[in-house]
């Protein structure tokens, strides 16, 4: 499910404000990319988490959404989208040495 909402409206405002900040996901998994990155928010009244695409400007300073043109199309307002996902369980596998068989 995606939400879609104008940068900086109303809705935008009033939607806010009922997420909590859970995660961050570095876009493309790459861990050196603290420029891009998809914000992970939990909405307490409807249960659901909600990514959204967020950028920084330089460094480590305030992080804003990541805005789109709807359909592509300069004549169309910027919007920013929330797509609506789910926590998956992470296993790790650890290894260890084995003794050296000797035949």
């Amino acid at each position: 499910m995606k939400l879609e909402f104008i940068k900086d409206s109303v809705e935008l405002k009033e939607f806010e404000k009922t997420l909590k900040w859970k995660d961050q996901d570095n876009f493309e998994g790459d861990p050196d990319d603290y420029y891009t990155f998809d914000a992970i928010y939990y909405q307490e009244a409807s249960g659901k988490y909600y990514s959204v695409s967020m950028t920084r400007s330089s460094g480590y300073s305030k992080a804003r959404y990541s805005a789109y043109h709807r359909n592509f199309k300069n004549s169309e307002p910027l919007v920013v989208n929330f797509h609506e996902v789910k926590p998956v369980e992470v296993v790790r596998i650890e290894w260890e040495m084995c003794e050296e068989i000797n035949d």
